[in-house]
């Protein structure tokens, strides 16, 4: 042992070059491992499209109802749009929405056949959530500072109101398999001769936020959380965006993700299933398959102001009271059915080839189906709506245009009209014209693939419209 001690003490650079030859080699082997591991990963990609087109081509045709018709709602006083009437559809407008009750959805054949379903009663522990979570916000930085207040604030409301308002429901599929997506394989259900589309309503849309008191009370009411692949996001940690808001009121919610942190402070409550190994790259497009959560009957206590919003408010040096002062107490609680899924991921500044590839599209309308079929099947034949919007639009940077096509592409499949929240008139305008455009080729389209592979080359050959805004949170009275 002690010629060894020597050695190395009389070459000691020898021993410290050999020791960074080693590590050198060692990340060099690693390097070359995931490069062949893409390499395979691709190519078996490429035979599984190749094989995919080859059977689209044999499949005959199979018609598909008749367009869907939109109707544009806002809630400002009605005035007209500048805009000419669509080939085949009536002119948009804007108008009130009617105080009537909307009539329930009329459901086609499945796309996928029913799985079964687990549900959970949910009781928080708020004694963890005031003695353990909130003291580690209140340490944290400048924004886990700014979150400390508003969830305190909501502890303090719910102790007040009663702890019971604090239990909701979570309902999720047993097994979501049936949705599993990834880079060589594509859902079973994407290649099956589609069924025929149901005669669909007007898709309504409105430039308003959420309320989460549209319905009428028998009519249940879904709102999509614009969710990350970990429910809660950053609500711990970096971010304020819709779902962080939003469950900055829903403290009950908030409670029970502080309960199933990881050791990132991240929720291990998941919305996205990795399809590799390696769970890092599970946000991006492709490489994560929908594990939608819909949790039920979560009281919304408090509201917080809209320009409360975004990691540059909730990372400045605010003072108490001005926290305080954009907290809104809801009186009596509402509560509120959240549809919890998470959009694919990308990175900032992207092509429309890339959010609009058919790989990206593929991703965004799995998860779409995903979600609304939970929701369907949760409902057991009530009647419902679903809330949505241009999910994973804002920190996502998936393209606004793609995903409200793919919500009525989804819907049209389902028997399902989505109201969706957060786009203008102008830009429904736009994007329903398309839409009527593409109609008789979808028609001609032999599967679900197909049509979504149609929109994919059709969005990436034509340009943008006028750009728009950034994406303002959906969830605000």
């Amino acid at each position: 042992m002690s010629s060894v001690t020597d050695f190395i003490k009389n070459n000691i650079t020898l021993c410290v070059c050999t020791l960074g030859l080693a590590i050198v080699g060692y990340l060099v082997g690693r390097l070359g491992h995931r490069l062949v591991t893409w390499i395979r990963e691709k190519c078996a990609r490429t035979e599984q499209l190749d094989a995919a087109a080859a059977e689209v081509l044999r499949r005959p045709t199979t018609p598909l109802a008749r367009p869907l018709h939109t109707r544009v709602v806002e809630p400002a006083p009605p005035h007209p749009i500048p805009a000419a009437p669509l080939a085949e559809s009536p002119p948009l407008v804007f108008a009130q929405r009617p105080a009537a009750p909307i009539p329930p959805p009329i459901a086609p054949a499945p796309v996928v056949p029913p799985s079964p379903l687990v549900r959970v009663a949910i009781t928080p522990n708020l004694a963890h959530f005031a003695n353990i979570t909130l003291p580690f916000l209140a340490s944290g930085n400048q924004e886990q500072k700014n979150k400390y207040v508003f969830l305190r604030a909501g502890l303090q409301r719910l102790q007040a109101l009663g702890a019971h308002f604090a239990n909701f429901s979570i309902v999720r599929f047993t097994d979501p398999s049936m949705y599993d997506l990834r880079q060589v394989s594509t859902p079973e259900f994407y290649l099956k001769r589609p069924s025929p589309m149901a005669p669909c309503r007007p898709l309504e849309v409105t430039e308003a936020y959420y309320t989460y008191i549209e319905e009428p009370p028998h009519i249940l009411a879904y709102h999509v959380d614009f969710a990350n692949a970990d429910l809660g996001g950053g609500l711990f940690t970096r971010g304020f965006a819709q779902e962080e808001t939003a469950f900055c009121g829903m403290v009950g919610g908030a409670a029970y993700l502080a309960e199933n942190l990881d050791r990132r402070r991240l929720s291990t409550i998941y919305t996205r299933l990795s399809t590799l190994p390696n769970a890092r790259h599970v946000e991006r497009s492709g490489f994560g398959s929908p594990n939608p959560q819909l949790l039920l009957d979560l009281h919304r206590i408090q509201a917080l102001d809209r320009s409360a919003y975004g990691r540059e408010f909730v990372q400045q040096d605010h003072p108490e009271a001005h926290l305080l002062g954009l907290i809104r107490p809801i009186d009596p609680p509402t509560p509120v059915n959240f549809l919890a899924i998470a959009a694919p991921r990308l990175e900032g500044g992207v092509s429309r080839a890339t959010s609009c590839s058919l790989t990206n599209l593929l991703d965004i309308a799995n998860t779409l189906f995903a979600g609304f079929q939970l929701a369907a099947q949760e409902a057991g034949g009530r009647p419902f709506r679903i809330h949505s919007g241009p999910i994973g639009c804002g920190a996502f940077h998936n393209d606004k245009e793609a995903v409200f096509l793919l919500h009525m592409l989804v819907g049209a499949h389902l028997g399902i009209e989505p109201v969706m929240h957060a786009y203008s008139a102008r830009e429904a305008t736009a994007y329903t014209a398309r839409w009527d455009r593409l109609f008789a080729a979808f028609e001609a389209a032999p599967s679900l693939y197909a049509r979504i592979e149609l929109l994919s080359q059709d969005l990436i050959a034509s340009p943008r419209h006028a750009p728009p805004p950034v994406p303002a949170p959906a969830a605000e009275e």
